[in-house]
């Protein structure tokens, strides 16, 4: 079995950076858990790359499941007003 070279390694990474389901978020679970599996990955991933996760959750169920897309806004929203000074002035809008 072979390690893989640093790119292989450092790509594997990336793929996993974000994943909320690794921390319990579900769309479809109470606001409190979802909001305990967001304050548990802003503390591994920061909130800079939840917020974008939340808003890829947002835009890929838009058209199709809106409200599901409502939900991971109202998610998006959470975690501007909890973790806003984290986030890039100016970059992310929450309103």
């Amino acid at each position: 079995m072979s390690v893989g070279t640093k790119e292989q390694i450092h790509r594997e990474v990336r793929q996993d950076q974000g994943a909320l389901t690794k921390y319990g978020y579900c769309v479809h679970r109470a606001e409190a858990v979802r909001h305990e599996a967001i304050d548990h990955a802003v503390r591994d991933d920061g909130a800079s790359v939840i917020s974008k996760r939340l808003t890829l959750l947002k835009t890929w169920n838009e058209n199709n499941h809106s409200a599901l897309a409502e939900i991971a806004d109202e998610d998006r929203q959470y975690l501007g007003g909890k973790y806003g000074r984290e986030l890039r002035p100016g970059h992310y809008r929450f309103d």
